[in-house]
């Protein structure tokens, strides 16, 4: 009795021991001398990545086709694809849910094989609303399935978007150092600023045209970021961004919302505008004594437009 008195929580144990059920046994035959079946490794053929969102840079990209000449791998694993930082979900101004499904697209449907095979004409990645913010069931939402010229020219325009953010980019990673606070005259922006104007001119037109593929807009358009880091990963974000929406549009047949009779007449002018601004960078990195050398920064930014790819 003196160690019952001490242990309540055997005297409990006992008790539903006695009053629980007993448990079916299962049992399990093996025949070790059966004929035996492949077990593919699959895990040998994959390597582990970080988070989603890492996979629309475009070092990452590059990361991955030097690592599939070398590997032959066939699969990717990562995590975070409903992370906030993917921007599935958002509230507009009255507490409504807003679904942006722009990056999911993007990192399920932009890798070129032989990574991520993209089937033509796939569908796009949705989630219906659940009992809480994050929380979601995955389903598809049907769209328009192009013909095989419609899709490659569309692929052909997008490209030319990817490249002129690619562009931007590098012309961003070869400033010399002070590079980000140069500018032209005292009362001119400075690069840095210019460089958070195009973000903020893709996303504010986002937002405009194209609301169910918005992202947060930054807090001030003519923002003095001294990361080029950080510049570079927004840059990422909204070009992504702005290559769903207008991926977007045209698969579903929707006009524009405000502006642009068609969509690619948004890519055109964000194009258009940034091509203007990397005019007035080189022209403040001159004027602070900090010229490019053209032989240098050609093969970073003129040549994206002018050169082919190796066709395989």
């Amino acid at each position: 009795m003196f160690g019952l008195r001490r242990s309540p929580l055997a005297l409990l144990a006992l008790v539903l021991s006695l009053s629980l059920p007993a448990v079916a046994q299962e049992v399990i035959q093996i025949d070790a001398h059966a004929q035996t079946t492949p077990f593919p490794h699959f895990w040998e053929q994959m390597f582990g990545s970080g988070r989603a969102i890492l996979t629309l840079r475009e070092s990452y990209r590059d990361d991955l086709r030097a690592v599939k000449k070398i590997t032959d791998f066939r699969y990717v694993r990562f995590h975070a694809i409903l992370h906030d930082e993917v921007g599935v979900y958002n509230e507009d101004e009255h507490g409504n849910p807003v679904y942006n499904f722009a990056y999911v697209d993007q990192i399920y449907g932009r890798r070129e094989p032989p990574f991520f095979p993209t089937p033509q004409g796939t569908a796009t990645i949705s989630l219906s609303a659940g009992d809480s913010k994050k929380a979601g069931v995955l389903r598809q939402k049907e769209t328009r399935v192009l013909n095989a010229d419609e899709y490659k020219l569309l692929e052909i325009v997008l490209d030319s978007w990817d490249r002129n953010n690619r562009i931007l980019v590098n012309l961003l990673r070869a400033l010399p150092d002070g590079g980000l606070a140069a500018r032209i005259t005292s009362g001119s922006p400075t690069v840095a600023e210019m460089f958070t104007h195009m973000h903020f001119v893709r996303l504010i037109f986002l937002s405009e045209d194209v609301p169910e593929c918005a992202l947060p807009l930054p807090k001030r358009e003519w923002l003095q970021e001294g990361s080029s880091d950080r510049i570079a990963e927004e840059l990422e974000r909204s070009a992504g961004a702005v290559r769903g929406a207008v991926e977007s549009r045209i698969r579903s047949g929707r006009e524009m919302n405000l502006h642009y009779d068609h969509p690619l007449l948004y890519l055109q002018h964000m194009i258009w505008h940034e091509g203007y601004h990397h005019g007035q960078i080189k022209l403040a990195l001159k004027v602070t004594g900090h010229p490019f050398d053209d032989e240098k920064i050609g093969p970073l930014t003129w040549d994206i437009w002018m050169g082919k790819k190796p066709r395989g």
